[in-house]
């Protein structure tokens, strides 16, 4: 669903200069009508393979990580009921979403680089999948270019990531006091819905 909304970010902030009317890309719509013009529909959906992998990579280590981090640093179990102060999220999610944009930091830079070269005829594409540009980036440029971008990267993804852990244990907190448990059987149900004693209300 992303890919092509990256596609066409990707090839309007390649172009360079002062003079907006030497641009291919005059915009977002045209950007989507050049390319499909001369490169195909399809075209939008180049590098895929990599979006997927580094966005469910991406939501894989921040997730695991910060459950780590919760119940190793800083004592707390998903779910059970207790508070915390507000710092403790905030800083665990900032090392958590550290992770993922380093684990996938290669498959960022190989679906940037599918998603700028053009297929339009007359232009000759480099690369040709993302296991070609994976090879073809490590021999020319190093391992190293792979990691390339990283520090933007990181300053980009942490507050995204971070905030839905922030704002996730004040929602549980405001739900749990609307349930209590009661009777022996260990039920759970809503306080405004606790059974009357038969000899309420008699004088």
């Amino acid at each position: 669903i992303v890919t092509p909304f990256e596609v066409i970010k990707t090839r309007l902030q390649k172009q360079h200069g002062t003079d907006a009317s030497k641009f291919k890309y005059k915009g977002p719509i045209h950007t989507v009508q050049t390319i499909a013009k001369e490169e195909g529909i399809g075209a939008l959906w180049n590098g895929v393979w990599p979006t997927a992998i580094r966005q469910g990579s991406n939501q894989a280590f921040n997730f695991m990580m910060f459950i780590f981090l919760q119940k190793s640093v800083f004592g707390r179990n998903d779910g059970d009921g207790q508070g915390q102060s507000l710092w403790k999220p905030f800083l665990n999610g900032l090392i958590a979403s550290c992770f993922g944009p380093i684990a996938n930091c290669p498959m960022d830079v190989i679906k940037t680089r599918l998603m700028a070269q053009s297929g339009a005829p007359g232009e000759v594409v480099k690369y040709h999948g993302w296991v070609d540009a994976f090879k073809i980036i490590a021999k020319e440029e190093g391992m190293g270019a792979l990691w390339k971008g990283l520090g933007p990267r990181l300053a980009r993804s942490d507050p995204q990531q971070r905030q839905p852990h922030l704002l996730r244990p004040t929602r549980r907190q405001q739900r749990l006091p609307e349930w209590e448990a009661w009777g022996r059987g260990g039920r759970l149900a809503p306080r405004r819905c606790r059974p009357v004693s038969a000899g309420a209300g008699r004088s």
